[in-house]
């Protein structure tokens, strides 16, 4: 981005349609959505994950996502006033950027205890990084909530094994989505915080209303707790349409990557 001439790529693999809008913006290129990667490979691999919970208690998990604790300054994200990036020329610290994470999950506990429901944090950091539990452990109304780590790789083993999912903007939300399962959105983190802009609301930069069947721009409790409670409610004929008509633009599956396998093959004269 920093070079004045646009560059030119004869191939480029995207996540879906949000994906190619937004990098052909940037980049001059044949854009084939293939989806993703690691995905991909695991769906091909994939067997029934819950069948083993069947009869027990239905299970939330709010995914999030941290940076690694040693690339935080003072290695630890709540009250942390430190600038983690600049948007509109305003620079927002780790704080508030990940401020509505600790909303989000306080909100949907909630709603998990009003339905007898498990709930949990989904972290992205492996066991022996404690950036995400020492977070929601400073966190008002969350320090109760179990944080489940796992290694590198492995997020789909465990988020495969909830009922219904929920996340503000990280990439396993979406795969899951495109993994049919049941995920709800609260994608608003900027304009939570006074910002005006569209980066990194839901299926951003896709045209589509602020609020839909699975997600929301709301930015506090109440309404969070009324899309979470609208998002269990949703019938097994909502969750189709989502899937048909919705998440194919956001994120295609290619179970074992065959289109990147067949594009290689051609490229090498192996077929």
């Amino acid at each position: 981005l920093a070079e004045s001439r646009t560059p030119r790529v004869a191939k480029y693999l995207t996540f879906g349609e949000s994906s190619t809008e937004l990098l052909s913006r940037h980049a001059e290129a044949h854009f084939v959505q293939s989806g993703s990667f690691r995905l991909n490979e695991y769906l091909s691999q994939r067997t029934s994950q819950t069948a083993s919970l069947k009869g027990s208690q239905q299970r939330i998990g709010f995914v999030v996502s941290f940076p690694n604790k040693s690339d935080v300054p003072n290695g630890t994200i709540w009250n942390n006033q430190s600038t983690f990036v600049k948007v509109n020329g305003r620079s927002i610290s780790y704080h508030d950027y990940f401020s509505l994470g600790a909303l989000v999950a306080r909100s949907i506990f909630e709603v998990a205890v009003r339905h007898a429901m498990y709930f949990s944090i989904i972290g992205k950091r492996s066991p022996k990084d404690s950036i995400e539990r020492d977070f929601f452990s400073q966190a008002p109304g969350c320090d109760g909530i179990d944080v489940i780590s796992h290694e590198k790789g492995s997020g789909y083993e465990v988020a495969d094994t909830y009922d219904y999912l929920f996340t503000v903007d990280s990439t396993l939300g979406y795969e899951m989505l495109a993994a049919k399962k049941k995920v709800g959105f609260i994608s608003n983190r900027f304009q939570s915080i006074g910002i005006e802009t569209c980066d990194m609301t839901f299926g951003y930069p896709l045209v589509i209303p602020k609020d839909g069947p699975c997600w929301t721009s709301a930015t506090n409790r109440e309404r969070i707790n009324l899309f979470a409670e609208r998002l269990l409610k949703l019938s097994d004929e909502a969750w189709k349409n989502i899937d048909q008509e919705l998440t194919p633009r956001l994120m295609v599956t290619d179970p074992g990557n065959q289109t990147f396998h067949n594009m290689l093959s051609a490229e090498l004269g192996l077929r």
